[in-house]
């Protein structure tokens, strides 16, 4: 990523290159910091340093794009994942079945650990009982967040355990009365659009990564509104014929990857809104 040239936690990087004397620099993307975005490089190329940009740009994307994100739309990177049938289905309605194979279930558990949050809806919750916590791979487990609305949710939800912390969004604060200590409470707008809300108390808190594991109605409402940055879709080998809807995407496809007989495919908003 181009080297920094502000003040912030640290000093100018730029200034270190050229106390250094460093004569060369390589850069693949810039960084999008409305107070950088292209000054840096400036900067040394006027002090004569020898800059090269755009170098595998397409391959360092991915390590920058949270970080990009959060500085120029002020909000997390928004991540969609899910897994749907061959015939386009979530899963069956009103009930719960795993379609992924072992390899990919681990890989979400991955993700989890390079996730800061992860955010689900009431319905899924009561569907499936997730725990939402890193258990198959090294590393932490995301901070875990719900939409309850009426704050009716049961407390013996695995998301209430004290795995990991977990933020409720709802508009009964007072249904949380004698919650545990892990569990936070947001009193949300649920009366207007809920996840910018959702989406401002992240950003304040500086969590740059969100990871959507919702059911159809919050991945098509996210979708509806352009607010989501990446898709990861896992299509599994099994026909359902009926149940509740896989939403329909509209982005760029940009990597397929056979994981056994499943199918994983990455999708990127090329408009994503802030």
């Amino acid at each position: 990523m181009e080297p920094c040239c502000v003040f912030g936690k640290t000093p100018p990087c730029t200034d270190l290159i050229l106390e250094k004397g460093i004569p060369r620099v390589v850069v693949s993307n810039l960084d999008r910091s409305p107070a950088v975005n292209g000054l840096g490089l400036q900067k040394l190329r006027e002090a004569g340093v020898e800059v090269h940009a755009g170098h595998l740009e397409t391959e360092g994307a991915p390590h920058c794009d949270i970080r990009n994100t959060f500085v120029s739309l002020g909000r997390p990177y928004i991540l969609l994942k899910y897994a749907q049938s061959e015939d386009g289905f979530l899963g069956p309605e009103g009930g719960s079945l795993w379609m992924t194979n072992e390899v990919s279930r681990r890989l979400v558990h991955k993700w989890r650990g390079e996730t800061d949050a992860i955010l689900v809806g009431s319905n899924t919750l009561l569907a499936d009982n997730p725990s939402l916590t890193n258990r198959h791979f090294y590393g932490k487990s995301p901070v875990r967040l719900v939409l309850d609305r009426p704050g009716t949710l049961p407390r013996t939800l695995r998301v209430f355990d004290e795995q990991a912390p977990t933020w409720v969004f709802t508009e009964n604060p007072e249904g949380y009365e004698g919650r545990q200590a892990n569990v936070r409470i947001f009193s949300a707008p649920f009366g207007t659009n809920v996840l910018p809300y959702v989406l401002e108390c992240l950003a304040k808190e500086r969590l740059t990564s969100l990871m959507v594991e919702g059911g159809g109605k919050l991945l098509k409402s996210l979708i509806a509104q352009s607010l989501w940055d990446e898709a990861r879709v896992f299509k599994a080998p099994l026909f359902l014929e009926k149940g509740v809807e896989a939403p329909s995407l509209s982005g760029e496809l940009k990597e397929v990857e056979e994981l056994l007989a499943d199918r994983l495919f990455i999708w990127k908003n090329p408009e994503p809104l802030r």
